[in-house]
């Protein structure tokens, strides 16, 4: 269900706006989603790709699941990073007038972790407010509550795709949806020896070696540990005349 005095699409992506600036609660245009019974209400992923154009350093709603009447959500906060209001915020910086890929994983032991466009920003442990719990059983995009504090905590801006996940997405996968690249192994020559590096912020991945260019279980990790050399992690291995191929891997 569509809610809001304005909504609009140009086939790639679908506008919220509303009437007024700032829009009473009644004139916000947003998204409305009855819960689907496929779905469990305390554990879910939501992806979406949106972008904001107004409040910046102000609170902007992004998802609303107690129907609106109460402040409690998930929103871009006043640092214009995400957040679940009250409990907890993150650090990258949410940019307005940009389209960015959002998701919020709920699970049932109560975590609840956040990600903007690929990048992990805040978990939450033992915490139920982000559980579709209200009797009309929805889920609100973008629209603010209309009671309780913090009425009018809206921004206009456009949606470009929003998916409802029946479980936890993963990091890996988040990444992967955000079409985040691994990093870049690069090979220089040094004498007889090739040296391999790649960036040191992916400590997480891992040299491994194949004598063919193929996929399955012949890749087998490469002995011993990266050396630090600025900003980038290396392995030295010889050169010989025999062929032999390297990757990353996690």
């Amino acid at each position: 269900m569509v809610s809001g005095t304005a909504w609009c699409s140009d086939g790639r992506a679908a506008c919220f706006c509303s009437g007024a600036t700032p829009p009473p609660p009644q004139e916000q245009g947003g998204l409305t989603l009855n819960f689907p019974p496929t779905v469990p209400t305390n554990q879910y992923s939501a992806e979406m790709v949106f972008r904001f154009h107004a409040r910046v350093g102000a609170w902007r709603r992004i998802l609303d699941v107690q129907n609106r009447v109460s402040d409690s959500g998930f929103y871009v906060d006043p640092g214009n990073t995400l957040d679940v209001y009250p409990v907890a915020g993150s650090t990258s910086n949410f940019v307005n007038n940009v389209y960015h890929h959002v998701v919020l994983t709920v699970a049932n032991d109560g975590t609840i972790r956040s990600y903007l466009d690929g990048v992990p920003q805040f978990t939450i442990k033992n915490n139920t407010q982000m559980y579709v719990a209200n009797p009309a059983g929805v889920m609100h995009l973008f629209l603010d509550n209309t009671s309780a504090g913090g009425i009018g905590e809206y921004s206009p801006g456009e949606i470009a795709l929003f998916r409802l996940y029946g479980g936890v997405l993963s990091p890996g996968e988040v990444s992967a949806l955000a079409g985040v690249q691994g990093p870049t192994l690069r090979v220089e020559a040094r004498g007889t020896d090739a040296v391999l590096s790649w960036p040191a912020v992916a400590s997480d991945y891992h040299l491994e070696a194949n004598a063919a260019f193929e996929d399955g279980p012949k890749w087998i990790p490469v002995s011993g540990l990266p050396k630090a050399v600025a900003d980038r992690l290396e392995m030295v291995q010889p050169t010989t005349d025999a062929q032999r191929f390297y990757r990353l891997a996690k």
